[in-house]
């Protein structure tokens, strides 16, 4: 496909373009091996299908409609139980199927975001949904891409949203998430590959949901500090990946003995733990 921005394009298109992406380059971080694994062996989990599931609901309400169904609560170890569930997969053979619960979470977070007084405008902003960007980066020659949640004009600029599930929605606990899932590594990726194609002034702002009720929903943004960090780890983890595909080799940790350093938090022992020794 053409470098740019492509609307309407099915995630199962996207995820076909042979392509660098944020979903791969982030194991780099740790070794070249364990980002070999992970591009070899793409699973949909359980979880992964709910998370999608969830971003279909509040982006595409009409197409989450259409596309999923949550499962009737049948006894299926009885004749009739049976029966109906086979009635049931044929009438929906084209749907995904989640249970019932999962069905009805992802109507209630749906609801939440959308009903949310800065989230709600944000996500349904003058701009595209599931947009795909594809662009060919300067310093490795490599074609990327990335799959922005919305791309909008919001309060005048252009801004990108990414929608989160999340535990904890709190500052504190968001931020603690930004760093345990490399999120910051992800929108410096993101605000790349837009300024690669449309080198414009533009915002990147995290909606966050809690999965668990009330549903509590918050909207982030990240310090300059935090994007230029995560810049400079993503663009590491793509040199490292054009090195791996232009040599073959795929190393893991270093073949070299290293010295290790506590960290911060560790501290030192109190009284009574060394007694205990």
């Amino acid at each position: 496909m053409k470098h740019g921005l492509h609307t309407n394009l099915l995630f199962d298109a996207y995820a076909a373009i042979d392509a660098a992406h944020f979903s791969g380059l982030k194991h780099f971080r740790r070794s070249a091996a364990h980002a070999r694994y992970e591009m070899l062996h793409q699973s949909e989990s359980a979880a992964k299908i709910l998370g999608q599931a969830v971003h279909v609901a509040v982006l595409e309400p009409d197409r989450f409609a259409s596309a999923y169904v949550g499962a009737p609560k049948l006894d299926r170890r009885t004749k009739a139980g049976r029966e109906e569930w086979e009635a049931f997969e044929a009438a929906n053979a084209s749907r995904i199927v989640l249970s019932a619960s999962e069905h009805e979470l992802c109507r209630e977070l749906a609801d939440s975001v959308l009903g949310h007084p800065l989230a709600g405008p944000l996500l349904t902003a003058p701009g595209h949904r599931e947009v795909t960007l594809l662009w060919r980066d300067a310093n490795t020659g490599l074609d990327c891409k990335a799959r922005p949640d919305a791309f909008v004009s919001w309060d005048g600029a252009s801004t990108i949203v990414d929608l989160k599930t999340t535990r904890d929605a709190s500052p504190r606990g968001f931020a603690q998430e930004i760093a345990r899932f490399a999120y910051h590594l992800q929108a410096a990726w993101y605000l790349h590959g837009a300024d690669v194609l449309a080198p414009v002034p533009r915002r990147f702002v995290w909606v966050a949901v809690e999965k668990a009720p009330p549903y509590a929903v918050a909207c982030y943004e990240l310090d300059s500090a935090g994007i230029d960090s995560g810049r400079a780890e993503i663009m590491e983890c793509l040199r490292r990946y054009s090195l791996a595909r232009e040599t073959d080799t795929w190393p893991g940790y270093p073949a070299r003995l290293s010295t290790l350093y506590l960290p911060a938090w560790a501290g030192s022992t109190t009284d009574d733990e060394q007694e205990d020794l």
